[in-house]
């Protein structure tokens, strides 16, 4: 009867930790992929991030290349008109 005892004992004993460790893996499997879902997250927050950061510049260059077609046309305005600027008023 003892050795009975010691038997269902053991065996109960295994079955609760295995009990025990299959729910230890199963936390573990859960807090590896939220993990994963916080790195990839970031991922997605570090890549939009980028994503604005060069659409900012490349706004910002367009406006400067803007600014600079408007000089050149202003300079070009200013270097036909000055012809007829000195005829007008330069001394004959």
């Amino acid at each position: 009867m003892v050795t009975q005892m010691n038997t269902a004992d053991a065996i109960e004993y295994l079955k609760e930790r295995a009990d025990k460790e299959t729910v230890l893996k199963e936390q573990e499997l859960e807090l590896k992929k939220k993990e994963q879902e916080t790195m990839m997250e970031k991922e997605k927050e570090k890549n939009k991030y980028q994503e604005e950061l060069v659409a900012t510049m490349v706004k910002q260059q367009q406006q400067q290349q803007q600014m600079m077609m408007m000089m050149i046309n202003q300079q070009q305005q200013q270097s036909q008109q000055f012809p007829a600027f000195m005829e007008k008023f330069a001394p004959k």
